[in-house]
């Protein structure tokens, strides 16, 4: 338990003093499990929280299926399996966020890389072009449309009764 506090100081006092050039990227010393739930996090945009991250995860974790059993051929549940291990309940949704989520979100800076992941895409040369192109489309297409919408078809007009 004390090593774990160690290495969480040594952890901040690092990243606080070499803030890395891709803060959205793994960091040195981060666990895959943790960098895998900060990503979930990052990729919740503006619905983005502690709570709505453990949620989303906990709706898609699988629950895989024993490989012991004490029938020869591996498959399926025991004749000797509780009833109860047979039919397996959904978790219910949590109200708080687990203590050590909250501990590695403030650890591993998860709230400052997830702004800086947001103001990386916003100010992409790609996203940019691509709001430029789909600008000058638009710029091009209202003219025709307002033209067609303000002529008079008589066919598609409809005639008093």
């Amino acid at each position: 338990m004390v090593a774990n506090a160690q290495k969480t100081q040594e952890a901040e006092q690092e990243s606080a003093n070499n803030p890395p050039k891709n803060p959205w990227l793994r960091q040195e010393g981060e666990p895959i499990l943790w960098f895998n739930r900060f990503h979930r996090y990052r990729d919740l945009g503006t619905k983005r929280s502690l709570l709505a991250t453990l949620e989303q995860e906990r709706r898609t974790i699988k629950v895989q299926k024993s490989t012991k059993s004490t029938k020869k051929s591996g498959v399926g549940l025991s004749e000797k399996t509780p009833p109860q291990a047979k039919a397996l309940k959904a978790v219910p949704p949590s109200k708080q966020v687990p203590g050590s989520w909250k501990q590695a979100s403030i650890t591993w800076r998860w709230v400052e890389r997830a702004k800086a992941y947001v103001g990386k895409t916003i100010n992409s040369p790609l996203l940019t072009h691509k709001f430029a192109s789909s600008l000058s489309l638009i710029r091009m297409i209202v003219p025709f449309l307002s033209d067609a919408y303000s002529c008079p078809n008589s066919k598609l007009t409809r005639k008093p009764a």
